[in-house]
């Protein structure tokens, strides 16, 4: 019961900008098959980097929610 409301809990925190990130960040990962683990790593490594370095275009879009 305990674990129920906490995952219900963290789910309404949520955002839709989160959702946008996420949704980003899988198709900068994701543009082919990755083989195994390490190039998983690797390539969620290299996205974050990429975000981060467009960290604009975060904003413009977080302004357009509003």
């Amino acid at each position: 019961m305990g674990r129920a409301r906490k995952t219900c809990c963290m789910a309404l925190a949520i955002t839709g900008l989160d959702f946008y990130l996420w949704g980003h960040l899988k198709s900068v990962v994701y543009p082919e098959l990755v083989p195994d683990v390490q190039t998983l790593e690797k390539h969620v490594h290299v996205a974050c980097d990429a975000i981060r370095v467009q960290a604009g275009m975060f904003v413009r879009v977080r302004q357009s929610m509003m």
